[in-house]
């Protein structure tokens, strides 16, 4: 399918996109979005057929929806870097209905170069296609972004109501979770120099709670399924696994810092009732 009206974004005038999406509507929704834009488009409605078109045909871009039957998006993506022909090299972009930061790394651990949320939209995805397009050696990365400061502030809520507010109890929680996120910390540093993916799982499990008391629950999901993947991790996903251990003590840092600044109010207080 091609488009020969002029394009609003002249780097994907003349370009060849292959687009993996198993529904047809979306297929529909995509070539909408696209049209236009003098491309060259085809389709294809799982991840196989995915790999087969880039054994077969020269792309300069490649679109995989994450959720595919037969190979889902990552498989795909992880075959065609392993092509001999130049689609070895093309930008890979995913797309997805939902996306953890987790996710985001490892589809960029798997070698793709972008990733997007459903629906798609056109304002943004286009010009990412321009900026993917660009890059000859394709190597820049775009996330999506993620505010961590807002999703990993303390409620103190919790503690205030199980110790009748009382200062001297909340700053000796405070006290004790610093405590712990130092040596779970130290933990993880070991257990990421180790690949030890058994202890990482050990660790988000006791963070988990940690956090709970604190009311920080937005990393619950994500420690949860740390803890479940901690055993059944393959070799191929090692690495990403790691990554996300990385990113997780960012965190523990961030936590850290914000309850540094509570455990100071709490004494200053304390202090003050003195």
């Amino acid at each position: 399918m091609s488009d020969n009206t002029r394009s609003e974004y002249p780097l994907l005038s003349g370009k060849k996109l292959l687009v993996a999406e198993d529904m047809q509507l979306n297929q529909f929704l995509m070539a909408q979005l696209l049209a236009g834009h003098n491309l060259s488009l085809t389709f294809v409605s799982n991840g196989l057929e995915a790999v087969k078109a880039c054994q077969e045909h020269a792309f300069d871009l490649i679109v995989l929806d994450i959720r595919m039957p037969l190979l889902d998006g990552v498989g795909a993506c992880r075959a065609i870097r392993k092509l001999t022909n130049p689609n070895a090299l093309v930008p890979i972009v995913a797309i997805t209905a939902h996306m953890f930061e987790e996710e985001q790394l490892r589809f960029f651990t798997m070698g793709m170069n972008a990733a997007v949320i459903k629906p798609v939209e056109k304002d943004t995805f286009l010009p990412l296609l321009s900026r993917l397009l660009s890059s000859p050696l394709a190597e820049e990365k775009y996330l999506l972004s993620v505010d961590l400061h807002s999703s990993l502030q303390i409620d103190l809520s919790y503690l205030q109501r199980i110790g009748n507010n009382d200062p001297a109890f909340i700053k000796m929680m405070l006290d004790s979770f610093l405590e712990n996120a130092e040596s779970l910390q130290q933990r993880l540093d070991l257990a990421i120099s180790n690949t030890d993916t058994q202890q990482i799982g050990d660790i988000a499990h006791q963070l988990k709670f940690s956090l709970g008391v604190l009311g920080i629950r937005a990393l619950d999901e994500k420690l949860s399924w740390l803890q479940e993947s901690a055993s059944r991790t393959e070799t191929a996903d090692i690495e990403w696994f790691l990554e996300i251990g990385k990113r997780l003590q960012i965190k523990i840092r961030m936590i850290a810092e914000h309850a540094r600044a509570s455990q100071q109010h709490y004494q200053q207080l304390l202090t003050g009732n003195t």
